[in-house]
């Protein structure tokens, strides 16, 4: 049989067709299907484990590397060492195969050196290096054990535009005549941003403990752990969702609500002084205005008189008649309670 010139041409067009054909196939497929990032199987929350390390969340951010964040055990709580982005070892130089994932948390008394191992079964060699960075005469130290999967794959959500714009403030530098707070990431109201009940926690940080939940600083301790475990039991005991805070000055007046309302119910063993709201007002004294309970002084707001007033004013319209203190040894700070 002769085939033609046309005929060969048919018959290229013919093959050329069935591969774009099939290129096109599996692109569907691939778009179908997804591509699993690196180090995917690595995602999930991991517990039991070692040492004074309870869990460990790996979560894949919408865009940039994956985050290792790890909840140890403090004194009977479960403390957030923070998150960090995991660096990723391989089996080979160019390689795409994640055998590890690193992170290193500066506790401020100890560096501790986090590697997560996948293992064929379901679970992860979790190995942590203890280097102490206090001074003391502690020998450093590695332990190791495995964490099993507990709950689904935790996948962060694309930032909105919004939280795109407003970046996590720093932390607020302590001083002991009060708690100052950081500026509020999520207003509602006025000087009042909301917190995340679910997920408050102690932070350290430069020496220094820092009550927080995963998008505000809240409060700054200062170096007295005993004081802020104080302060995360009042926000935990009242399910606070809300902070307030008025004025400018470093002894700023702070109070707290939950589902809309200032607290009522005391806690046990709370620190409280009664406060007689007929009798607050802001008075000035030399250069000084504060806010006085019929002399008694409350707050020293500077030359902040605005602040001082507008203090008075919420205690008295919120019948604000209990000042409570975390440890009126350590800290000047309070916050309220209401009649």
């Amino acid at each position: 049989m002769t085939r033609t010139p046309w005929g060969m041409v048919s018959l290229a067009m013919g093959i050329f067709l069935c591969a774009s054909a099939q290129a096109g196939i599996n692109d569907v497929i691939s778009g179908l299907v997804g591509t699993k990032a690196p180090g995917a199987e690595f995602v999930g929350t991991w517990t039991a484990g070692p040492g004074d390390i309870d869990h460990i969340v790996v979560s894949a951010p919408a865009s940039g590397p994956l985050r290792i964040q790890v909840f140890g055990r403090c004194d009977g709580h479960i403390c957030n060492w923070g998150a960090l982005p995991a660096r990723v070892r391989t089996n080979a130089p160019n390689s795409a195969t994640v055998q590890a994932l690193t992170a290193d948390f500066n506790l401020g008394y100890a560096l501790r050196h986090i590697t997560l191992h996948r293992m064929p079964t379901a679970a992860l060699r979790l190995d942590v290096v203890t280097e102490f960075t206090d001074g003391s005469d502690r020998h450093d130290y590695e332990i190791a054990g495995q964490l099993l999967p507990a709950g689904t794959a935790v996948t962060s959500a694309p930032p909105s535009a919004a939280a795109a714009v407003r970046a996590v403030p720093a932390v607020a530098p302590y001083n002991d005549t009060g708690l100052p707070l950081a500026a509020a990431t999520s207003q509602l109201s006025g000087d009042c941003f909301g917190l995340d009940t679910d997920h408050v926690y102690l932070a350290p940080a430069n020496g220094n403990w820092i009550l927080r939940d995963n998008t505000n600083a809240v409060q700054n301790f200062g170096p007295f752990r005993n004081v802020a475990y104080s302060g995360l039991s009042v926000i935990t005991f009242y399910r606070v969702d809300e902070v307030c805070q008025i004025g400018h000055s470093a002894t700023k007046m702070v109070y707290f609500r939950a589902a809309g309302e200032v607290p009522r119910q005391p806690m046990a063993d709370q620190d409280c002084a009664a406060v007689q709201t007929d009798k607050v007002a802001a008075v000035k004294r030399a250069d000084h205005w504060i806010v006085a309970e019929d002399g008694r002084e409350l707050y020293d707001y500077g030359t902040d008189s605005e602040g001082a007033n507008q203090a008075v004013t919420q205690i008295k319209s919120l019948n604000l008649s209990r000042q409570c203190f975390y440890n009126r040894e350590r800290l000047a700070a309070s916050y309220w309670l209401s009649h």
